[in-house]
């Protein structure tokens, strides 16, 4: 089937609303270059670029291509319509994003949020939109050249490190400060958060459960060793010395 552009806006009018004012106007626009390149597609024009990476989230491996029709109900310039396929060590069955756009930080908003409180003064939605802004400056290179694309699971493992790094360095520094209800506190929150990463099935191993362990039991030696490999506030990090 054919739509013209006039069917096209009418049906996408008709779908979920926008989070924006803009963000309908760039979904019709993804719409058209989609079904234009199906179009494209058809007449054995379409080239795939395929860019393996190591770690699930960031590489492009084969991929699953949903119908054109499927490209109605989708709000954010950043939904490619392709999905990773779960049989592969490095991936799952979560759609590729294309993070270069710019409408990443509304599409991390619409993500399903996590069960638990944020941090103290924070909320999830000013953590997905501060997520985005790392992502899209960690892959300021590739968006400047050819590209990059991270699974949608990948994503939301991002936003749960945002607060998890919170956390963590919580942690540190009560403890440091000898302030030990809020460090017990902070540490069983990014415990609580190490679950949750589990249970998106992104740590691939159980190296992660010592640690996991450690924070439950109060053990702020072995805590003290993932803060300072892992988080973006040890000495290092970029977030070194940021009075959160």
């Amino acid at each position: 089937m054919t739509l013209t552009d006039t069917e096209l806006e009418s049906l996408l009018v008709r779908g979920a609303p926008a989070p924006d004012p803009e963000a309908g106007a760039l979904s019709a626009t993804l719409a058209r270059e989609i079904i234009h390149t199906d179009r494209e597609r058809a007449a054995g024009a379409l080239r795939r670029r395929r860019n393996r990476r190591a770690a699930i989230g960031v590489a492009l491996a084969a991929l699953v291509i949903a119908p054109p029709a499927a490209y109605a109900t989708h709000r954010y310039l950043v939904q490619t319509g392709t999905f990773g396929q779960a049989e592969l060590s490095e991936e799952d069955g979560s759609e590729w994003v294309d993070v270069c756009k710019p409408d990443l930080a509304a599409y991390l908003r619409s993500l399903p949020k996590p069960a638990m409180d944020p941090p103290p003064g924070m909320t999830w939605t000013a953590i997905s939109d501060q997520t985005a802004s790392r992502v899209q400056w960690q892959a300021r290179e590739n968006c400047a050249g050819s590209g990059e694309r991270q699974q949608s699971t990948g994503l939301r493992s991002q936003v749960l490190w945002t607060a998890q790094d919170w956390w963590l360095d919580e942690a540190h520094t009560a403890h440091e400060a000898g302030r030990t209800k809020q460090a017990w506190e902070a540490a069983n929150r990014f415990a609580d958060l190490m679950d949750a990463q589990d249970r998106l099935g992104v740590n691939g191993d159980e190296q992660w459960k010592p640690y996991r362990d450690a924070a439950r039991a109060g053990d702020f030696a072995k805590l003290d060793e993932f803060w300072l490999a892992n988080s973006s506030y040890a000495p290092g990090g970029p977030n070194e010395g940021v009075d959160r």
